[in-house]
């Protein structure tokens, strides 16, 4: 008999599966799907172990504080996956922008507001639409294989400001995918491990996933997926 169940790496699968597991009863701890509305509002038998996007969304409003304070710059652009967990995240740095006072009194202007599909394979026009805009920062939530391409055309077309992006994907991801660390020189994400993946830190994690699962590798992504729950 099932006690409890535990996974979930995608805010749309887990959101979708929601009224069977609700219906169950039986307790199920969320890996690491990160949409708010999975826990809110509160469910019985359902308990999130993962820093979901709503306090990720206040962190990267406050972090758009200091950028504005900063730098005198004000003009916004948010280009958002266009499932549950673009759509939440972007939603989140919303709301966030509501509970973090600026403190000087210079409000952020919000001159984009985009999306971006899962599998886009040019991304141009969200690139173009920023240019256009003259956006001084973006916030662009997209998973690893869409944030690529974007990064990719970003760099080719010269859009050289700030983009910063949730949990999905990290900026030592996607110069491999990308194959280029000049793409990700400003590219900036939450993350979510107290060291580096190479770090003595981290060795406790590393040591065992080598030895007993040595087809797979240690990055971000698999502790995340398939490697985090074996």
């Amino acid at each position: 008999k099932v006690f409890m169940l535990q996974g979930g790496e995608c805010s749309a699968a887990v959101i979708a599966s929601m009224p069977i597991i609700k219906k169950s009863g039986i307790p199920f701890v969320v890996a690491g799907a990160a949409n708010h509305a999975i826990v809110s509002p509160p469910t019985k038998n359902v308990f999130h172990g993962w820093v979901d996007n709503s306090s990720g969304g206040v962190m990267h409003a406050k972090l758009l504080r200091s950028f504005i304070k900063e730098t005198g710059k004000t003009r916004v652009g948010v280009i958002a996956q266009t499932d549950e967990w673009g759509q939440g995240w972007a939603k989140s740095f919303m709301d966030g922008l509501e509970f973090v006072p600026l403190g000087n009194g210079t409000a952020p202007e919000m001159v984009v507001d985009g999306q971006i599909a899962p599998d886009v394979t040019d991304a141009t026009a969200q690139v173009q639409t920023l240019k256009n805009a003259k956006v001084d920062i973006a916030f662009v939530y997209a998973y690893p294989d869409p944030m690529s391409v974007f990064l990719r055309d970003a760099h080719q077309q010269g859009l050289d400001i700030p983009i910063i992006t949730g949990g999905g994907t990290y900026p030592e991801d996607q110069v491999d995918r990308i194959g280029s660390r000049e793409a990700v020189d400003n590219f900036f994400s939450s993350f979510c491990l107290s060291a580096p993946l190479t770090s003595p830190e981290l060795a406790q994690y590393r040591d065992p996933l080598k030895k007993y699962y040595p087809k797979e590798t240690f990055d971000l992504n698999s502790m995340l997926g398939a490697s985090g729950a074996d």
